[in-house]
């Protein structure tokens, strides 16, 4: 049985733990593209999912990395917009996945992710600040749907709001047990 879940990514690691949570459920990713994740029905708990933030990298980068992490056993699922996050899975009997295990490597994921929301945020506020003019303005059809366009804009900032603080609060632990470890 296949399923299909409209989700954004607001925040990477509640999107990791979610596809995570699924496949322990024996629904496995088989499929994403443009927020719309395609199970199907499988073993419980038979993969264990990461996301990989790929931004800054060339794409021979991408290809090395990803052609490195299959001869590691990793299978690719899919890629997100633009190529910026890969999807992969492997099997939960090979023991414990994890790609970056270095601080190093960490610290650099979650600036992405930081950068990431930052940008996010970026666009955000200005299309907010232009629905609340237009509830003023507009007919109230248009009004209507700017109040509503205005909630899911509000809704998304504090999301991605709440994500970015978690991942300042860790980029600051990394940094601060890297400097203990030096």
């Amino acid at each position: 049985m296949k399923i299909r879940k409209l989700r954004r990514i607001v925040d990477f690691e509640a999107t990791e733990k979610w596809l995570n949570d699924m496949a322990t459920e024996g629904m496995h990713l088989v499929d994403y593209g443009f927020n719309l994740y395609t199970f199907k029905s499988g073993e419980p708990g038979k993969y264990i999912y990461r996301i990989i933030l790929l931004d800054g990298k060339s794409q021979v980068e991408i290809i090395r990395f990803m052609r490195f992490l299959e001869e590691s056993g990793v299978e690719h699922i899919a890629s997100g917009a633009f190529g910026s996050i890969a999807i992969v899975r492997k099997s939960a009997s090979d023991g414990p996945f994890e790609i970056f295990t270095d601080k190093e490597s960490l610290i650099k994921q979650y600036k992405i992710m930081a950068s990431a929301g930052i940008w996010s945020l970026a666009v955000i506020v200005p299309l907010f600040a232009a629905q609340i003019w237009a509830i003023f303005l507009a007919n109230q059809l248009w009004g209507i749907i700017n109040v509503f366009v205005a909630i899911f804009l509000a809704i998304t900032f504090v999301q991605v709001s709440r994500g970015l603080a978690r991942v300042t609060q860790k980029i600051k632990w990394l940094k601060a047990e890297q400097e203990l470890h030096e």
